[in-house]
């Protein structure tokens, strides 16, 4: 099946992201693989809007969905540096997080004042660790990674 990226675009996207975050938390059985809906929640009105000014919801979120237009994805910022990708259980496929890791490099503010850059993922998710180690990331203790 064909997805399809876009840039996040209005209030609808933001709803659409929460019922999408809330159904893979669902699915996963509450372990936490990606952003808890509070996260989201936090991150949209909070941190983007008050820490981070410069970093657009718009411009440093990447939605993928589904010809029938089910989100499948969803690639934001945390902050200058901080990268989550949610993915749905159902479409995880090492093209897919290619594709995002290379689309993560051309959007702004992906890397802190050190020009470093964290992308997170559990540590029993080994697809992500092999396609993230192709692109030059390494795994690394962070407070706030996924497990």
């Amino acid at each position: 099946m064909a997805l399809t990226y876009r840039h996040f675009q209005d209030e609808e996207d933001g709803w659409r992201i929460r019922e999408f975050l809330r159904r893979v938390t669902l699915i996963n059985d509450l372990h936490p693989l990606c952003w808890d809906v509070s996260c989201w929640d936090y991150w949209r009105w909070h941190v983007a809007r008050n820490c981070f000014p410069e970093l657009s919801v718009a411009g440093t979120t990447l939605i993928w969905e589904t010809d029938a237009g089910e989100i499948a994805a969803v690639l934001n910022q945390e902050g200058p540096g901080d990268t989550w990708l949610q993915i749905h259980p159902a479409y995880q496929t090492p093209a897919l997080i290619d594709e995002a890791l290379t689309l993560l490099e051309n959007l702004p503010g992906t890397t802190d004042e050190r020009g470093r850059r964290a992308i997170y993922a559990s540590s029993t998710d080994t697809m992500r660790h092999e396609v993230y180690a192709r692109h030059g990331y390494r795994p690394h203790e962070h407070p706030n990674a996924a497990e």
